[in-house]
């Protein structure tokens, strides 16, 4: 008599359940993460700019600042960051491409830069070497703040 389901038949299977279980959970993914926020200085939203994460390996990843101060950044690695801020200026016409690629190009962008609302914003913020602003991304949506003094 034959039943279905007998040890011999899940033998089998089970392995390749088990593979495709991995293969879709992500087996040695770290994973990214998804951060959002608001930006300040001196408790006024920034009103335009980019904020920049650069994580210790990969590329920089640039978001654009809304006119409320908001921000959403994806798909940045887990672990640490360290944060810049560049806000447009009046006259300057930024876009998140012109953004430095390379962590030693941000000295080429100091400078106190004003927001569209005229906000002067210490030049050191500019620059995510010397910007002194990190957070450790954790894998999924979060929120951070960031508050500039």
């Amino acid at each position: 008599m034959n039943t279905i389901g007998s040890l011999k038949d899940w033998s089998s299977v089970l392995p390749i359940t088990l593979l495709i279980l991995l293969l879709v959970i992500g087996c040695g993914d770290p994973g990214k993460g998804t951060i959002s926020g608001k930006v300040t200085y001196q408790g006024k939203p920034v009103s335009s700019g980019f904020v920049t994460f650069v994580p210790e390996k990969g590329t920089p990843i640039h978001a654009d600042i809304q006119s409320d101060g908001s921000y959403r950044v994806e798909k940045v690695p887990i672990g640490l960051v360290k944060i810049g801020v560049q806000p447009k200026s009046g006259l300057d016409t930024l876009q998140s491409s012109a953004m430095p690629r390379n962590p030693q190009d941000y000295g080429k962008f100091k400078g106190i830069a004003e927001t569209q609302s005229k906000t002067a914003i210490p030049p050191q913020y500019s620059d995510p070497n010397q910007s002194g602003l990190t957070y450790t991304v954790k894998k999924g949506q979060q929120q951070y703040d960031i508050i500039l003094k």
